[in-house]
């Protein structure tokens, strides 16, 4: 992980207090698609919540896998599972589907709000 990428957005997420975040970026902690999901951006998942666990983001949204999937807010703590009330998670939102044609065989951890890799869809 680059380490000026964890201290830009810990900078921000510092000037920026409260829940009104959101967090855009390449690829996202949890997806569905071919890549599946993306361990390797936990350091920064980790830093979306504070030092109780409280999130400090509403939202993340990634594309790099060809679908839409929405998972329910998640916590810090293995986010492939640990599914929390809104005030206490972060919703996940993969919007990859505006590029070369779709992911229509899926991976990872399998949305429990929605999915679709047949439609195209602009967020």
């Amino acid at each position: 992980m680059d380490a000026s990428a964890i201290t830009w957005l810990q900078r921000v997420l510092t000037e920026n207090s409260g829940r009104a975040n959101i967090v855009c970026a390449h690829h996202s902690r949890l997806s569905c698609g071919n890549h599946g999901d993306i361990v390797n951006v936990d350091p920064l998942w980790q830093l979306l919540f504070d030092d109780n666990g409280m999130p400090l983001a509403a939202l993340t949204m990634a594309g790099h896998d060809h679908n839409v999937s929405l998972y329910s807010p998640r916590g810090r703590e293995n986010p492939k599972t640990n599914v929390q009330p809104s005030e206490r998670g972060i919703h996940i939102l993969v919007n990859g589907a505006g590029g070369h044609g779709h992911d229509k065989h899926f991976e990872g951890t399998t949305p429990d709000l929605f999915q679709n890799g047949e439609q195209y869809c602009v967020t």
